[in-house]
């Protein structure tokens, strides 16, 4: 998997276990909840807390496919602190961080700010079994650390020519064909593995930000971030790109 860019750790966070998160795939796109679909498990967090526990940090549920051969892509819904710093980590290893920002509206009197945003969060989990979460938020002088371990079964790993033959046509042909047939420049809903993988390589942040309703010109009935067809073919380009094979 590819080495996150963050190194080090904010130094309150020391105080707590390590723990966590992983990878942000879809960069810039939080809806506000996870998509519901009929596929998924989606479980309650029960979360250890540890710092300033009045401070708006928590995780509500976590949902993934668990039909889905590994790695696959969950889902947090969770709440973090406006104008803060973010962390993510995933089995004592550090793969994000971010700054929060404010959230203001203007109104001719006067402006009014939240406190919090409510978000959904995509984390690739590579195989399954026991993980170890672990998010935290420092504002100011203030920080706090939530914590959680859930087992994860995961369908059997398949290569990533298999998935895409397996997973990932059967979406292409439903949702993009209209479309995406043997005259389109991006890639054809028909194309082999060797032609889709090629796209993936030349046109990543197209595959994310068009079903997403992030690329502008987009037109056609976007898939919903995060729901099932989603997540297969984010799986697929994360497989891609971190040349996972199945061990």
């Amino acid at each position: 998997m590819t080495t996150p860019a963050i190194r080090s750790r904010l130094a309150p966070l020391r105080l707590a276990p390590c723990t966590a998160l992983l990878t942000l795939l879809v960069a810039g796109c939080q809806p506000e909840t996870a998509s519901d679909n009929s596929g998924d498990t989606s479980d309650p967090v029960d979360t250890d807390d540890s710092g300033t526990v009045e401070l708006a940090l928590a995780v509500r549920s976590l949902s993934y496919t668990q039909a889905n051969p590994g790695p696959t892509q969950a889902v947090l819904d969770i709440r973090i602190p406006t104008e803060a710093t973010v962390q993510l980590v995933l089995n004592d290893e550090l793969i994000e961080e971010w700054d929060t920002g404010d959230s203001c509206i203007v109104f001719p009197a006067f402006t009014q700010c939240a406190d919090y945003l409510d978000q959904s969060l995509p984390v690739m989990i590579e195989t399954g079994g026991e993980q170890q979460f672990e998010l935290t938020a420092l504002k100011g002088g203030d920080w706090k650390t939530v914590t959680f371990e859930r087992d994860l079964t995961l369908g059997q790993c398949i290569s990533n020519e298999a998935f895409y033959n397996t997973e990932v046509q059967d979406v292409l042909q439903s949702q993009c064909s209209s479309c995406h047939n043997g005259g389109n420049p991006v890639f054809s809903a028909g194309a082999s593995w060797a032609q889709f993988e090629t796209t993936i390589f030349n046109s990543t942040h197209r595959l994310y930000q068009a079903p997403s309703h992030q690329e502008n010109g987009h037109n056609a009935k976007p898939l919903e971030p995060y729901d099932v067809d989603y997540r297969a073919i984010a799986e697929l380009v994360w497989r891609s790109l971190n040349e996972f094979e199945c061990s």
